[in-house]
């Protein structure tokens, strides 16, 4: 059975306002404890409507806790080809972080050079003074290649590197 949490304070005016309203509205005993009960009968409703509300907040949040904490494998990776320039973008899951960063290490790191474990927003220029832009961060990674500056091995070679990346963060 289900109790309205309601005080004594609460009754008290129920039932002034209930025998106000059967004194100057003449109206008869059942229509005063008819009215009574449809109040209590929307009180009801108003807090099943509360607790629904607050039920679906509680799981909005949870879902939004669950779907950033254990984000989806999904992988974008997009090309661009330009006259003057190309570029790569990729999204992916942070787990391929690692494996990309030895992927560019393998294919444009010289020396001490490492992409490993690093953020970049810049320009880089590697020794064979071969120069684009990278964005870096783990999960996503940019690419721009201005051609005008570029000889044509080198916008090969990136061109080379970046579509590589599509296979390793399969």
């Amino acid at each position: 059975m289900y109790r309205l949490p309601v005080s004594k304070k609460k009754i008290g005016m129920i039932a002034f306002a209930l025998l106000f309203l059967q004194h100057h509205f003449s109206h008869s005993l059942y229509s005063s404890f008819n009215f009574i009960a449809n109040i209590f009968i929307y009180s009801r409703q108003i807090i099943i409507m509360k607790k629904l509300t607050i039920l679906f907040c509680a799981f909005a949040i949870c879902a939004t806790i669950i779907s950033c904490r254990f984000p989806g494998e999904n992988t974008s990776i997009s090309y661009s080809e330009e006259s003057h320039y190309y570029e790569m973008k990729a999204k992916f899951s942070e787990s391929k972080t690692a494996e990309v960063d030895r992927w560019l290490d393998d294919k444009l790191a010289i020396g001490d050079m490492s992409f490993a474990k690093t953020e970049i927003d810049g320009d880089i220029t590697l020794d064979d003074q071969s120069t684009f832009y990278i964005k870096k961060s783990p999960g996503y990674l940019f690419i721009k290649l201005d051609r005008d500056k570029n000889s044509d091995e080198v916008y090969y070679k990136i061109k080379s590197v970046c579509e590589g990346i599509k296979e390793v963060v399969k």
